[in-house]
């Protein structure tokens, strides 16, 4: 009963008028909420082509894993390097986006991902150029 009682509050709460971002803290005008501000989206749309590319890159390492397995090579190995890069920066940007809240911490925290996601797509490149690469690195593990 007190679940219904719950829902039906919220059901019935008003919606406000105008969603929006002050423009100047003296100001009384707001912007439109699909409109771009530095720290917002420019349209609705954005987050959720954004949400097919992480799944798109998520589909493409299973493909990319089947086919260092099949046939391994420079290509498996530097499209390997970029797409475990790109997946696991998105991952840890999701991580900091919710867990992180203070506003230097979101911003050193940013900054520090973003230099370790180059310096590993670094790595892995120069590994994939001066040894043996990913696919044959992960084939001589697995034979141990």
């Amino acid at each position: 009963m007190a679940a219904f009682r719950v829902l039906s509050v919220i059901k019935l709460a008003p919606k406000p008028l105008c969603t929006g971002v002050l423009l100047h803290p003296a100001s009384t005008k707001f912007r439109p909420h699909w409109t771009k501000t530095s720290k917002q989206l420019t349209t609705k749309s954005h987050a959720s082509r954004h949400w097919v590319a992480e799944r798109g890159v998520s589909i493409g390492l299973l493909g990319l894993g089947a086919a260092a397995f099949v046939s391994p090579g420079g290509a498996v190995d530097y499209a390997l390097a970029a797409t475990l890069v790109l997946h696991s920066y998105w991952g840890v940007q999701q991580l900091i986006t919710d867990y992180v809240h203070t506003p230097g911490g979101t911003r050193f925290s940013s900054m520090l991902l973003q230099l370790m996601a180059a310096a590993t797509f670094a790595s892995l490149c120069s590994f994939n150029y001066n040894d043996v690469g990913i696919c044959r690195a992960v084939a001589m593990l697995w034979s141990l």
